[in-house]
């Protein structure tokens, strides 16, 4: 991110535009560790990946409070283990 408008729009982005809970991918690992903070990871199974709003409840209930000071993230597992 060399350019201005990319270091003002992450700038915003790092104070504002997070939600709660998010779903952290490969394009999106770089933004959580600029942002700071220590990163709490979900990892969701093949049947949780199917309703991951239900899977994800008590993190969300966790990230209501603490989303300030803690980066909730979730991705889904890969393979068959």
């Amino acid at each position: 991110m060399g350019d201005v408008a990319s270091n003002i729009w992450w700038a915003l982005a790092l104070g504002a535009q997070f939600h709660r809970v998010e779903r952290i991918t490969p394009g999106n690992f770089g933004h959580f560790r600029e942002r700071g903070l220590p990163i709490l990871y979900a990892v969701l199974g093949a049947a949780d990946a199917k309703d991951p709003f239900k899977a994800l409840e008590g993190m969300l209930l966790a990230a209501e409070d603490r989303s300030q000071s803690v980066s909730f993230v979730y991705t889904e597992a890969e393979g068959s283990g």
